[in-house]
């Protein structure tokens, strides 16, 4: 008999797997009865997909272990080459905080399809990729035109950490603030960029920028941050410190 190797990989949106999840994220106002998520395949091969939605990202996440307050239809589906199949999130009877977003991750696991010239008794490695991206919960008493405007009020400052400073990220707003990309540039030439991370409402994050320390004497230093939006696009902001 033919005798599966299963390798799994897990990608942090934006997904770069065989089965494709529509968005960077997933906005749910708390008006709505349900959401729907499509997911393509856009692969000569057929996938059986699993998804769930969780309260983390980390890979130990597990369908049986989820604790969001989420139902989702179909949990396991086949997905042929080629096709789009649709998620749909649906609201379970939970509390869940009205006065800031809370947030959530979807996983879509793609496992494909035995191909049809493996012989019964080859071995053969089967790729597991596992998608996730971020689900917010939006109340209805916030508004999509203040999320945009979140990112600029952010309030930064220099703080001390080891013998030199770091960055610390105020949010005081009710939104999750996203970075794709964050520079420290000195007279115009960046001398450090990283991407990645995220401020939650009310949260304050430390950002180590170790290049930052020898340059802070100095004068043109220039930090900007891009953030994204409901949509997925880049919004890229100056950041001016707080004193």
């Amino acid at each position: 008999m033919a005798i599966p190797v299963v390798a799994l990989f897990c990608w942090f949106a934006p997904a770069q797997a065989s089965l494709v999840i529509e968005g960077t994220r997933v906005v749910f106002p708390s008006s709505a009865r349900d959401v729907t998520v499509g997911i393509v395949n856009p692969d000569t091969n057929a996938y059986l997909m699993q998804a769930w939605l969780d309260t983390t990202s980390e890979a130990e996440s597990r369908p049986d272990t989820s604790k969001a307050p989420f139902m989702l239809t179909p949990v396991v589906s086949r997905i042929d080459a080629g096709e789009r199949r649709s998620i749909r999130i649906v609201p379970l009877a939970a509390t869940l905080p009205q006065d800031r977003e809370s947030i959530f991750y979807l996983h879509v696991l793609g496992v494909p399809a035995m191909p049809s010239d493996v012989q019964a008794d080859d071995n053969f490695v089967q790729v597991a990729v596992r998608s996730v991206i971020k689900v917010f919960y939006r109340p209805a008493a916030l508004k999509s035109t203040d999320a945009v405007a979140a990112p600029a009020a952010l309030v930064w400052r220099l703080v001390p950490q080891g013998r030199g400073h770091a960055l610390e990220a105020h949010n005081p707003t009710p939104f999750h603030v996203s970075f794709s990309q964050f520079s420290v540039d000195v007279d115009g030439k960046t001398i450090d960029d990283f991407s990645g991370g995220m401020v939650g409402p009310g949260q304050t994050v430390v950002m180590s920028t170790p290049r930052l320390n020898a340059h802070l004497a100095q004068g043109g230093i220039a930090i900007r941050y891009t953030a994204l939006n409901d949509w997925g696009g880049r919004m890229t902001e100056p950041l001016t410190l707080a004193k």
